[in-house]
């Protein structure tokens, strides 16, 4: 089954996507930070399909992050997060890496659509 990392300093909305994301049969990692993101992208040689990355994160934008964690993943969609307004991005590559948005506060029937949209074709076990 597909694996995501859902990055998300608060702990709540990492625990309910992660919990929406396991009943529905995916394998979900978690990270409360982008340096823990990072490191855990480093050190874990798992298979990653996708990630869900909040855009606010403390000690580093989820844009940037993702710029990082392609470098170690290329290609890794990242389906993005936030309680504010979908930012606008000037820089081409920033526009493309904003087609994936699911606004804050999200059901859990929102979010595993939008994850599906991201990975239309789950990997099988």
């Amino acid at each position: 089954m597909s694996t995501l990392l859902v990055i998300d300093d608060e702990p709540v909305v990492r625990m309910v996507a992660c919990q929406t994301l396991r009943q529905a049969g995916y394998t979900c990692l978690e990270a409360a930070s982008a340096l823990a993101a990072l490191e855990q992208l480093q050190s874990d040689p798992q298979q990653l399909d996708g990630m869900v990355v909040d855009i606010k994160l403390p000690d580093m934008s989820g844009l940037n992050l993702v710029r990082l964690a392609r470098i170690h993943r290329p290609g890794t969609p990242a389906l993005f997060i936030s309680a504010y307004a979908q930012p606008t991005a000037e820089e081409p590559e920033l526009q493309q890496l904003l087609q994936a948005f699911l606004p804050k506060p999200f059901t859990p029937d929102q979010l595993l659509a939008a994850v599906r949209e991201l990975l239309p074709t789950p990997r099988s076990a």
